[in-house]
């Protein structure tokens, strides 16, 4: 019962900043198209609002959509614009951050 707590409130913390970021009229991107990202486009009212693409270093998400939002893969951010990157990855958060900074992204960074 106490993991069913903690999970429930950590994914209204998650609900909270992603609605957050989709409410405002902000570009973003989310990094991680896996199971923590479906759940917060489902659950909020906003969806994939302002979201330019979903990365991915797992290529089996590449070139599929979420709520018709492109995923591609991490190398295709260095001919983007340097929008705010929103980390959807819970269990990869820590190599994800890891594997932002040596590519020399200007984006600025953050997790839910």
């Amino acid at each position: 019962e106490a993991y069913i707590s903690a999970s429930k409130a950590a994914d209204e913390t998650c609900r909270h900043i992603w609605d957050t970021w989709a409410s405002h009229d902000t570009p973003f991107y989310v990094w991680g198209a896996g199971a923590l990202a479906l759940r917060m486009v489902a659950a909020s009212p906003h969806g994939a609002k302002n979201i330019v693409a979903f990365i991915d270093n797992n290529s089996r998400y590449h070139g599929r959509t979420i709520a018709g939002v492109p995923v591609i893969a991490p190398d295709a951010l260095t001919d983007m614009p340097p929008h705010f990157i929103l980390i959807a990855s819970v269990g990869y958060a820590d190599a994800i951050y890891a594997d932002i900074t040596p590519r020399g992204l200007r984006n600025i960074v953050g997790a839910l």
